[in-house]
């Protein structure tokens, strides 16, 4: 049975509030509304590396930068290519199997 659209605001429908609400909006349609914010048209210049390096999304935890790099990595049609980083540099550093000279 449909209620009236008076009932919504006579205490009848819902809970009573202060005129402020709370929503929950899931985490998929925020990743996805940040991606489609950020990166306009993504799948044409995604090997654009200026269009890249242009952009930047700004969040409080590295499990919300995960979650937008594994949603952006499902939308781009190749292969996913993975690059290591070292902090520090040794004379001879034996993960990179070579010499550094100063």
């Amino acid at each position: 049975m449909l209620m009236p659209m008076k009932d919504i605001g006579n205490d009848k429908l819902g809970e009573p509030n202060d005129g402020y609400g709370e929503i929950s909006i899931p985490s998929e349609f925020l990743i996805q509304a940040i991606v489609e914010t950020t990166y306009p048209n993504l799948l044409q210049d995604y090997n654009n590396g200026d269009f890249l390096q242009k952009r930047v999304v700004l969040t409080s935890t590295k499990y919300v930068v995960d979650s937008i790099n594994n949603y952006v990595m499902s939308l781009i049609p190749s292969e996913e290519k993975e690059y290591c980083s070292t902090y520090s540099v040794n004379i001879f550093d034996e993960q990179l199997n070579l010499y550094l000279e100063f």
